[in-house]
């Protein structure tokens, strides 16, 4: 029993104290409002592991296998589409669309979300000591037969299901008791989702309007879908609505509800909204997004799962 003290006061001195929240809200300057800006952890300089942003998230914890199905409808267009994995733009088929129900190697069937927490894989946040982001990682899904020796091979759970993974890129979610934001995937034709408001979600109730700022520019300034040159500054607002019960594949669901809508100043042409569905166990299981073309892009969550390591 006389050794029993010391080893408390080990182990005691060995935790780190809870993470501290600051908002941030630099990127409206002088416009602020209330409700805008984005509760993140402040940065410690105790806590050197890749867990230090992650290890008090509610949903999006380390080993976390998001799969989304998806599908989009061109503007003016009732049919639902899936992109192709293609190297070169067709001009018969700019956005490299294909049938839903294709059975074709080259599509991208399905949306892979992983919570692997290493930072060395996101270039944002090895660039920016102050990048306070849980790091994840989004792959692109493609039917591979059974019995397939496909290289980086994802098998589903759910429906046994082979898929190769394709277009592995590193981002970040932002994931604490305040609030919890999410990069979409924006890789192949998925990058029109950089123009649309990202999913964010505020748990504290009272607050029924917030927003955050995005400055867009480079390849998502695609021509396929916007005419600029110059990088736009986008205010995406979101509104808090009634919850909604939804049918998924978890069974029936009693969702949070917010309403995104995207507007720039230097383009008053521009717009874009999103409808959103979280649960906190399952994060945010349907996405319905209004692109800045007037496209359609939807995709939900059908599977989660916990790796056995990555």
């Amino acid at each position: 029993m006389r050794y029993l003290m010391p080893v408390l006061l080990i182990i005691t001195g060995l935790q780190l104290p809870a993470q501290e929240l600051y908002l941030d809200d630099a990127s409206f300057h002088k416009s602020r409002q209330p409700g805008d800006g984005m509760w993140v952890e402040k940065v410690n300089p105790a806590d050197q592991s890749n867990a230090q942003y992650s290890r008090d998230n509610i949903t999006f914890k380390k080993g976390k296998q998001f799969v989304y199905n998806y599908y989009f409808i061109e503007h003016n267009g009732k049919e639902k589409k899936k992109f192709l994995l293609s190297s070169r733009d067709s001009i018969s088929n700019p956005l490299r669309l294909a049938k839903y129900d294709r059975p074709a190697d080259s599509l991208l069937d399905k949306v892979l979300l992983q919570v692997t927490d290493e930072k060395e894989t996101y270039a944002a946040c090895m660039q920016d000591s102050s990048c306070t982001q849980t790091t994840i990682l989004y792959t692109y899904l493609m039917r591979q037969p059974a019995g397939s020796t496909a290289a980086s091979l994802f098998r589903s759970k759910r429906s046994g299901q082979l898929y190769s993974q394709q277009g592995a890129r590193a981002t970040g979610v932002v994931d604490n008791k305040k609030n919890i934001w999410l990069h979409p995937p924006r890789q192949f034709t998925f990058r029109i989702l950089q123009l649309s408001p990202f999913p964010f979600y505020l748990f504290d109730t009272t607050i029924t309007n917030w927003a955050w700022n995005v400055e867009v520019g480079g390849a998502y300034l695609d021509p396929r879908w916007i005419n600029s040159k110059t990088n736009l500054i986008v205010r995406y607002a979101y509104e808090r609505v009634s919850d909604e019960v939804i049918t998924t594949p978890f069974g029936n669901l009693r969702c949070k509800v917010v309403i995104g809508t995207g507007r720039s100043v230097s383009h008053p042409e521009f717009s874009s909204s999103m409808k959103s569905y979280f649960h906190p166990e399952y994060g945010f299981v349907l996405m319905d997004y209004k692109n800045v073309d007037g496209s359609k892009l939807v995709l939900q969550l059908e599977e989660l799962q916990t790796a056995d390591a990555f």
